[in-house]
């Protein structure tokens, strides 16, 4: 019996992992890999929900926790030589402190690395600061010189890799918009509209996503006697250097009449209660939120940036906003909150663009044949040698 070839996906946290990899895994495993998982199993690390897609499972809880670096330093120790013993044939990274990793494990075992840049975070963000210097530094010169391919979530990301020498010239680069969606999971409504308006923000609670702006825009609407019920949902990220802390997010939200609603751990299901879902977010890869939002037959009102741009056609299948800008996110919001079957059409067009285009149907091939791509190539390279 031919031995199968280990994938091992290393990403930030068990939780993220079922979210958006889910799909990928259980592909994998159909095309004859083996699926190995390094993550923060204290986040969400379900290991009933985990078995039906991972054959092999490693605890890294210094990932998503602030942990002391004698801690940190021994745990990657102790990962690491479970993971040379694995022998995986490809190693694919999500988030910043899973591609610095990788790349170490990478350039370690000899096989290649696929790193999934969904965004460039906040670090890579900011505009020449030291950390981001820093950060730049750590990264570029943490990933492999060969055996490197990427995936980008919007041609954007890809420019400003190449731009700030992130990665050289000759990695190649491929555009893959999103993680891959399963349309059957989601309710879609026919009508929207049709009681008292549901206006929602779902989304971690970051400054960076526009949290401040959508509170701001419902008081204005609330202010001029708009009759809605404005939400916000998510789970605070006290660990992101824009996270917002609860006090911060219940105090505004009292303020501004938004009701908060928290982490929801069914998605799908709340979707079906919204008309109107928002992200004034100020920088994206390829929004998860706003693809949950059309399945679920919601009108999309985004910023107009790259990223949010890729779901939403301003006037087509949804509406743009400037970004940081609360009065014309409140302006957006008046005009479908005031022309319902302008706000039907909107979203029947967004529904049908992202089944088309970001469905797992679609998607989930695209990962596999990178993924198979370079497993091969690494194994030829192998054996000329």
């Amino acid at each position: 019996m031919q031995k199968k070839s280990k994938v091992l996906f290393v990403v930030k946290d068990a939780r993220y992992f079922l979210s958006h990899r889910a799909d990928l895994a259980r592909a994998l495993r159909a095309e004859k890999f083996d699926v190995i998982l390094a993550t923060d199993l204290s986040v969400g690390g379900d290991s009933s929900q985990l078995k039906d897609y991972v054959d092999f499972c490693l605890n890294l809880p210094f990932l998503s926790a602030k942990s002391k670096p004698v801690y940190t330093i021994l745990c990657a120790i102790t990962v690491i030589y479970e993971i040379l013993k694995l022998r995986p044939a490809c190693i694919f990274t999500v988030t910043y402190p899973a591609n610095v990793l990788g790349g170490f494990i990478s350039r370690l075992l000899g096989v290649p690395q696929l790193v999934l840049f969904a965004g460039l975070g906040n670090l890579l963000q900011e505009s020449g600061g030291f950390k981001s210097k820093m950060a730049t530094m750590i990264l570029r010169n943490s990933l492999p010189k060969k055996n490197l391919a990427v995936i980008v979530q919007n041609a954007a990301i890809g420019e400003l890799l190449t731009r700030n020498k992130i990665i050289e010239s000759h990695v190649p680069v491929t555009l893959i918009p999103g993680s891959g969606l399963n349309f059957s999971a989601y309710y879609h409504r026919r009508e929207i509209l049709t009681g008292i308006p549901r206006v929602a923000l779902v989304s971690r609670l970051l400054r960076e996503k526009g949290v401040i702006e959508f509170m701001s825009a419902c008081k204005i609407l609330r202010d001029e006697g708009f009759a809605c019920n404005f939400e916000l949902a998510g789970d605070v990220d006290g660990l992101n250097p824009t996270a917002m802390t609860l006090d911060e997010i219940t105090t505004l939200a009292t303020s501004c009449g938004v009701q908060f609603i928290g982490f929801v751990s069914d998605v799908p299901a709340y979707l079906q209660t919204v008309d109107i879902l928002c992200l004034p977010s100020y920088h994206e890869g390829l929004p998860r939120s706003l693809l949950e939002g059309a399945a679920s037959g919601c009108v999309l009102v985004a910023t107009d940036i790259a990223g949010c741009r890729d779901v939403v056609t301003h006037e087509e299948s949804g509406l743009l906003v400037e970004p940081r800008s609360a009065i014309d996110l409140a302006d957006k919001l008046r005009r479908i909150l005031e022309n319902r079957h302008y706000a039907q059409s909107l979203a029947r067009a967004c529904t049908e663009n992202a089944r088309n285009r970001f469905s797992s149907d679609v998607i989930i091939p695209m990962y596999c044949s990178v993924i198979k791509n370079i497993v091969k190539a690494s194994s030829s390279e192998q054996k000329d040698l």
